[in-house]
């Protein structure tokens, strides 16, 4: 959205939610020649994984990009990086026999199957993270939130504050890309997970959060709902004895 405040934006985010790492924006790049509407990028040498894309902003300034050949067909696949092969759509790429999450290959099978439906197409040239307060993604295609899941659950509620319309959250196993960022990219709507094997070890998601996505035009909303909510004594982080003080 244009002329976002992203600082103002972030600040009130942090003093509803209180989290602990940075906010985070998520930019798809189709095409090498689209990266000139950004800045510096600090592409990563290595092999590296989304969750890592998506952690490096969590805790440090700067714009942050992962190419095609930074992935492993797994995790590469799974976010539009590498084209999708028969080994992907087969579950070979979960692990060899016997299957590292599966114990049958049948089963890793319909564990890609489920997945497809919220992936993006598999000829992204990059992907983009970076801090949402610094702003440097000024269009970004999706926001994450690292949130205790009290804070999870308040953020949500403040989303459903008006216009209201219950919201559902696939539960696909090893696979947060697929039951948040992407599911937002693809959808539009909020994506929750409790934070796969992935996730925690390489996308800084500590052990007592949960990761929550959701489109900037929805944050927006939250925020705003949030704040209505607060003026009716709803406050986070809730008081463990019930009612606000009467005194």
């Amino acid at each position: 959205m244009k002329n976002t405040d992203f600082e103002q934006l972030n600040e009130k985010v942090v003093k509803l939610l209180r989290p602990s790492q940075s906010i985070v924006s998520l930019k798809y790049i189709s095409k090498e020649e689209d990266l000139k509407n950004y800045g510096e990028v600090r592409w990563y040498p290595g092999s590296g994984t989304v969750c890592q894309l998506l952690s490096f902003p969590a805790y440090f300034d700067g714009l942050f990009g992962m190419k095609r050949e930074n992935f492993s067909l797994h995790c590469g696949g799974s976010n539009g990086l590498q084209t999708r092969t028969e080994d992907w759509y087969e579950g070979v790429c979960l692990g060899n026999q016997p299957n590292k999450w599966h114990g049958k290959m049948e089963d890793a099978k319909k564990h890609m199957d489920a997945m497809k439906i919220d992936l993006p197409e598999d000829t992204l040239f990059a992907m983009l993270t970076a801090p949402l307060k610094a702003g440097y993604i000024e269009d970004p295609d999706v926001i994450s939130l690292a949130l205790l899941p009290a804070a999870a659950f308040h953020l949500l509620a403040g989303l459903l504050d008006h216009d209201y319309e219950p919201i559902q959250f696939p539960f696909r196993g090893e696979s947060t890309c697929a039951d948040t960022w992407n599911h937002t990219y693809k959808t539009g709507k909020p994506g929750l997970s409790l934070g796969c094997r992935g996730d925690r070890s390489t996308g800084g998601l500590h052990g007592h959060e949960v990761r929550v996505t959701m489109t900037l035009k929805d944050l927006l909303k939250a925020v705003d709902g949030m704040e209505r909510i607060e003026k009716d004594g709803i406050h986070y982080p809730y008081y463990p004895m019930g009612d606000m003080l009467s005194f």
